[in-house]
């Protein structure tokens, strides 16, 4: 057999099988009710929760979507502005061009209270030295 080809054995192909109805997690064995409905859960968040995300920014549910959280340092500043950040987004790349970022003064990034928070355009704000991270508090 050539180099680099997967071949799939029987156990791995009725394994796949059952989880494509649903009956397995694809390994061979079942989740327990307890792990579902911790599952559910997490994707039915309601409007307005909150969670961090790795690396320490407060995020806010925004939709009822399970994926659609934004930062809440953003939300904060479109708040305080009367309007929505100026972004455009690149589905790989973040944003192309000019976007506004929300920079955290004193690189505290639960910090979001609006006088800790200052509007700098994307040239400027990749400029400044980096804050340590808040992985941990």
């Amino acid at each position: 057999m050539p180099r680099g080809v997967f071949v799939r054995t029987p156990k791995m192909r009725a394994n796949l099988s059952a989880a494509a109805m649903g009956n397995t997690n694809g390994l061979g064995y079942q989740h327990t009710l307890e792990a579902k409905a911790k599952m559910s859960r997490a994707k039915i968040a309601p409007i307005g929760s909150t969670r961090r995300n790795r690396d320490g920014y407060q995020t806010v549910k925004v939709a009822d979507h399970p994926s659609v959280w934004e930062f809440e340092h953003r939300l904060v500043m479109e708040k305080h502005l009367g309007r929505p950040l100026y972004h455009a987004p690149h589905p790989n790349k973040g944003c192309v061009g000019e976007c506004e970022h929300v920079h955290h003064i004193d690189g505290d990034v639960v910090n979001n209270d609006i006088t800790n928070l200052e509007l700098l355009m994307l040239s400027e704000h990749s400029h400044l030295p980096r804050a340590s991270s808040v992985k941990g508090n």
